[in-house]
């Protein structure tokens, strides 16, 4: 797992009294990707293909004592809190139950595996990423007072557990469309997949992911996630391509329109090369050769934008990707 990288997040604070007996509660509870352990409240970046294969290991672990003290401290009794384990996919903002158990009744460690075709479909998120958070939660309503758990469903104590695919060239998501998404475009029901502008325009966005919006069929998006073989890989690889040549698109339009002000880009304006549009100009730059400088880059999206998505594509080596994934399948 060489391509994991992790990052931090801090404690939230809860708005309730008498939690603090709560707070390592969780402290024996572990969860680790691809066999290496994983820190509490960390995020896992790993390559979008580490997501096909994915090892997740979730080990639930409890001091029943201290538990039951905390609750009798706030007046709850231990069958009225629940631990769970609980998954979110992102791509969908779905979420599954992996584990709940009444910590009146959770005596013993509990270990759960997930690998691969096993993976439920929320664990599969490889545009996205996932989420997978253990808590104590109230499982009964109590009576409410100022400060003080009553709601069902109220989380005492959680650790969360974050895993996003690492952001490469192409940097989008796709977002799921149904037939009534697909009415709204005005598009064919039958249409596979659309991209559309995103929130904002290129030369301002800060994510390729802002600029344009790739729609793709819920069911299709779907099958993409829940299937591990090398025709899904290949259709991800397709939907990156198209998603490439979009932006490629709008780039040459801003430039050949003189919407934006080529000379800062020539210039290498910090300003404008943090950009979207501006790190595009880079990557062309980078993908057509060590000869190319940033005015050429920029005639090229100008004069021969196709011939800039077929040097992006080569940078993505989306050819290899189609011949090795097809290849595997033979």
């Amino acid at each position: 797992m060489n391509s994991v990288k992790t990052r931090s997040a801090q404690r939230v604070v809860r708005p309730f009294v008498g939690l603090d007996n709560f707070q390592d509660l969780l402290d024996l509870c572990s969860l680790k990707v691809h066999r290496k352990k994983v820190s509490p409240d960390t995020t896992v970046y790993m390559d979008s293909s580490e997501f096909w294969e994915l090892d997740l290991e979730l080990s639930i672990s409890l001091d029943t004592g201290k538990a039951k003290n905390a609750a009798s401290d706030i007046g709850v009794r231990p069958e009225d809190l629940d631990f769970i384990a609980v998954a979110y996919g992102n791509t969908f903002r779905q979420s599954q139950v992996l584990f709940r158990a009444s910590l009146a009744d959770l005596d013993t460690t509990k270990s759960l595996s997930f690998h691969g075709s096993e993976l439920p479909l929320v664990l599969r998120d490889s545009f996205r990423g996932f989420d997978v958070v253990y808590a104590v939660v109230l499982n009964k309503k109590r009576n409410s007072l100022p400060l003080t758990v009553h709601q069902v469903g109220t989380w005492l104590v959680k650790q969360e557990y974050s895993a996003r695919p690492l952001v490469d060239s192409t940097d989008f998501s796709p977002t799921p469309m149904d037939k009534s998404t697909k009415v709204s475009l005005g598009i064919p029901s039958k249409s596979m997949f659309f991209v559309q502008d995103g929130p904002e325009s290129l030369e301002f966005a800060t994510r390729f992911s802002d600029a344009i919006t790739v729609w793709v069929d819920e069911g299709l998006l779907r099958q993409l996630l829940q299937t591990t073989g090398s025709a899904s890989r290949v259709i991800s690889i397709m939907l990156a391509k198209s998603a490439v040549a979009a932006l490629v698109e709008k780039a040459s339009l801003l430039f050949v329109s003189g919407g934006v002000d080529e000379a800062q880009y020539v210039s290498q304006d910090p300003q404008v090369m943090d950009t979207a549009l501006g790190r595009l100009v880079k990557q062309t730059v980078k993908s057509m050769g060590k000869n190319t400088d940033v005015e050429m880059a920029i005639q090229a999206l100008k004069d021969d934008p196709q011939r800039v998505i077929a040097c992006l594509d080569a940078t993505l080596d989306i050819l290899g990707e189609l011949t090795r994934n097809l290849e595997s399948d033979v």
